[in-house]
């Protein structure tokens, strides 16, 4: 007994250093060393059950963590659309003759509230020159900047920095593009998910707990999820 588990655990302490796989079917594979093996029917979950779990990790990772980071260029329009793999914005300038402005990035619950306590004049269209944003915000695929820009006076672009979703992955070759260090974060949310598909709320909620650990350990995730 005690060389199988020494057997069982070697390829974990290999993994841990950052060396989590990114392909589908080795992080199904290397969940599965986590999975309680009891011989019951419950410790059998068909691959499609198994794949939600991992895309499920992966999202939850891509909603908390800044996992998969892009840039984006967008000139001043009437849409400014966000790329469709679009989560939330890292950071956002406003390139002007070469120069780059940064722009404060506002949630999108805090709109309404910021255009009550100010004055209307202060976010209306400047009628005699270009209107120069400093606040932006995500909603609905689009990034909104205020003031707003009137549209004979477009010209300016937005470098947008931000944070990406993964695809969803379907065939066991297909890979994550989640940073490395955070794909212990993935398993341990993926065992919970599982383990939640079978009742087991119990451990569900440790794993669970273990994801939250996991990426707590990471300097750039820390205030993020606190």
């Amino acid at each position: 007994m005690i060389k199988y588990l020494f057997i069982l655990l070697l390829p974990i302490t290999v993994f841990a250093a950052d060396n989590i796989p990114a392909q589908l079917d080795s992080l199904d594979n290397y969940a599965s060393l986590f999975w309680n093996t009891t011989g019951s029917s419950t410790d059998q979950m068909s691959q499609a059950r198994r794949y939600f779990s991992i895309n499920a990790g992966i999202q939850a990772v891509c909603d908390v963590a800044p996992a998969i980071e892009k840039i984006d260029t967008l000139l001043i329009a009437t849409s400014n659309a966000l790329n469709s793999d679009f989560n939330r914005l890292a950071s956002v300038f406003r390139m002007t003759n070469d120069t780059l402005v940064p722009l404060q990035i506002i949630n999108t619950n805090d709109v309404d509230t910021l255009l009550m306590k100010t004055s209307k004049d202060e976010f209306a269209h400047d009628k005699t020159n270009k209107a120069s944003p400093n606040i932006c915000y995500a909603h609905n695929g689009r990034l909104h900047t205020l003031p707003k820009y009137i549209s004979s006076k477009v010209g300016d672009t937005l470098l947008v920095n931000y944070y990406a979703n993964d695809v969803k992955l379907a065939s066991g070759t297909d890979s994550t593009k989640v940073l490395p260090k955070y794909r212990m974060a993935i398993i341990y949310y993926a065992i919970g998910v599982r383990y939640q598909m079978i009742g087991l709320d119990e451990l569900a909620v440790t794993y669970f707990n273990l994801f939250g650990q996991s990426l707590m350990k990471q300097s750039d995730v820390k205030g993020i999820i606190e």
